[in-house]
Formats: C-alpha cells, structure tokens, sequence
C-alpha cells in the first residue's frame, strides 16, 4: 500500500516514482488468483487455475497480467474507463484493453530502466488511472466487496462523480 498518497492532492500528481510503486503494488496484488482459486468452486475455480497457470509461465510480461483483470473487472471499470477516454477525445482510437496493458507496461519499463529520453505517451496519465482503478477494484475484490459497492467505492474515492 506504498503507493497510497497522503493526500488527494498528491495523489492526482502522475510523477514517475508513483507510476513505479502503482504498477509494483498491482503485480504484488496480483496474487488475488491464489484466493480466487481457493474460494470458487467447480468452473469457476478451473477458470481460475487455467489463468494462474498461464500467468506462471515464464516470461509473462506485465501487459499481460494487466490484460486479464481489465477483462475480468470490465463490469466494473468500464464506466469509468469509457468516460475519461470519451471526455479526452480519444475513446475511439484508444479504448482498447490491449492497448491501455502494452503502453502501461512499456511506460513503465521506461521509467524503470532509466529510459528519460523516451517521449512520454500521451496517454500516460489516463493509462494511470485505469491502472489505479484496476488495483483498487482488485484490492477491494479481495476483501469480499461485492462488485456493485467496488463500482461504488471507486467512484467515490476517486471522486469521479458518475450517478451509480
């Protein structure tokens, strides 16, 4: 929970250290397979098994573990995710689940291995955000919220306002 700022005011700041402790804190989360696994039964739990085996394989990058929980949470992110690329202009063209996992992860390999001469993607800060979201419902899942109150929750911590 590193990545947790103070206050809200630093926590709209998309500095380079934040999108590092972000995108670790998620990897770190992404252990919420394992609990899934152990409280679903039947297809559910086979699902889940298939996923875990697919993401232990080696070399799996982070675009992909980002993937998989953007498909599983659409129900609940998708509202948000669609409003900020629609109110940016850029829904047409970006809002793609692919797209949002490979430019987080080459985003964040930049920053990490030192790349500072790399342009920095225009869709930096809405990529951060969807990543925020996705950890927070992943996070909030993992405690038993239902994925009515994640949407709830989301919507109200990052006040982003949407009539629920």
């Amino acid at each position: 929970m590193k990545h947790i700022t103070e206050n809200l005011r630093d926590a709209r700041n998309g500095t380079s250290a934040r999108y590092i402790m972000v995108t670790a804190g998620f990897e770190w989360e992404f252990r919420f397979l394992n609990e899934e696994i152990k409280i679903n039964t039947g297809k559910n739990k086979k699902f889940f098994k298939y996923y875990r085996s697919l993401i232990s394989k080696n070399d799996t990058s982070l675009s992909e573990k980002i993937l998989w929980p953007l498909n599983e949470f659409d129900n609940v992110l998708k509202v948000f995710i669609k409003r900020i690329y629609k109110l940016n202009d850029v829904y047409k063209e970006e809002f793609e689940y692919q797209k949002i996992a490979v430019r987080i992860q080459t985003q964040r390999n930049n920053i990490a291995h030192g790349n500072i001469n790399q342009e920095i993607d225009n869709f930096y800060i809405l990529d951060f955000l969807v990543l925020e979201w996705l950890y927070y419902a992943m996070v909030l899942h993992d405690i038993g919220l239902s994925r009515e109150n994640i949407k709830r929750g989301i919507n109200k911590l990052f006040k982003l306002g949407l009539a629920l």
